[in-house]
């Protein structure tokens, strides 16, 4: 009986000790947002698929000086446009631009029919969006196949 006793009162110590550990576990590491590197290159990625979606609905790239609003006027609710407006600036972009990106002006209203010819190699390296430079751009690029890359350092 004392045996069961002291296999019980470690069993009870040793879930003690793990119930701490979890909740320590989940104290430190809680809160911890994702860099400004990932949060920046998450929203080109959203945006450039919104571009794509665009795109694949309309038969066209936006027009490279107004792509912002077309996309936006073409979104189907509120709540989809927030998300979007949210997505347009990069954290660390302080400027009064209502975009931290642009994009890429050969790609200006073309249609989409015009790249189903082309090479696959080409159509992975065709900028679509690119990051503009602020202090602290991260120099991220979306392509037309939908992948990103960063191609300057960070100072981050």
């Amino acid at each position: 009986m004392k045996m069961l006793k002291r296999i019980l009162l470690v069993l009870a110590g040793l879930i003690l000790l793990i119930v701490v550990f979890l909740f320590l576990l989940e104290i430190f590491t809680a809160g911890h947002p994702p860099s400004k590197r990932t949060v920046c290159r998450h929203h080109m990625l959203n945006l450039g698929n919104y571009v794509l979606l665009y795109a694949d609905k309309t038969g066209r790239l936006p027009n490279s000086s107004r792509w912002v609003k077309e996309v936006r006027d073409w979104l189907p609710d509120d709540s989809t446009r927030e998300w979007y407006a949210r997505m347009l600036k990069c954290p660390e972009d302080r400027s009064n631009s209502e975009t931290s990106y642009e994009m890429n002006p050969d790609l200006s209203g073309r249609r989409l029919a015009e790249f189903e010819n082309i090479p696959t190699s080409q159509y992975v390296q065709t900028v679509l969006l690119r990051e503009k430079q602020f202090p602290g751009s991260h120099g991220w690029i979306v392509y037309l196949d939908g992948h990103a890359e960063r191609l300057v350092k960070s100072t981050d």
